[in-house]
């Protein structure tokens, strides 16, 4: 509903915890529980759109665990448009519970990279 409803930043700011946890490697039992999560919740989703939603449960559930997870969208060209988007979550950089990100050119993350 949210999504409807804001625009994408406010989304991702309001599911964001806001103080970090302590700095901590991905366990693989996590990921197995946010990636069962993820797939009961979003398996009903429209496949146009699902990547988003499934993105989104990720981060937000790897985040309220504590991992500094981030949300990132990217772009290939292809498609109807020209182009097609992508959205994943990524660990310490690289792209978790995802096989295709690797494809894609990032063109947002959130949380925003500090200067």
């Amino acid at each position: 509903v949210l999504l409807w409803a804001l625009p994408l930043d406010r989304v991702l700011g309001a599911i964001t915890p806001r103080a970090p946890g302590p700095r901590r490697a991905p366990r693989p039992d996590v990921l197995a529980t946010v990636e069962s999560m993820t797939h009961a919740v979003t398996r009903r989703f429209p496949l146009r759109t699902a990547c988003m939603k499934r993105a989104l449960l990720r981060y937000s559930l790897l985040r309220r665990r504590g991992y500094e997870a981030a949300f990132v969208i990217g772009v290939r060209p292809g498609g109807q448009d020209g182009f097609e988007a992508h959205a994943w979550v990524t660990l310490e950089g690289s792209p978790i519970m995802e096989s295709s990100a690797q494809d894609y050119r990032p063109t947002f993350a959130w949380p925003p990279p500090t200067v």
